[in-house]
């Protein structure tokens, strides 16, 4: 097993709020860098916005679902 594998992380309800707050600064100041030219640009060429969706989703589906060898276990890590 690989040492980062191992690794786990326990947060408490304090932590996690904290953690929140930290997450939703990040977000907020990358909105602030965001204009309306970079909706627009989606619009007029949505081939790039729409490969990486599906590519997104299809990674999702593959990574989260049950293995082919073992059909009773999911390979996500909290549901181990």
């Amino acid at each position: 097993m690989n040492e980062l594998d191992a690794v786990r992380l326990n947060f408490t309800p304090e932590s996690l709020i904290a953690l929140d707050v930290i997450l939703a600064f990040v977000l907020f100041g990358v909105a602030l860098d965001m204009h309306v030219a970079d909706f627009k640009g989606i619009l007029t060429s949505p081939r790039g916005t729409l490969i990486g969706l599906l590519a997104h989703s299809v990674l999702c589906l593959l990574y989260t679902s049950p293995s082919p060898r073992d059909r009773t276990r999911s390979r996500m890590p909290s549901s181990a």
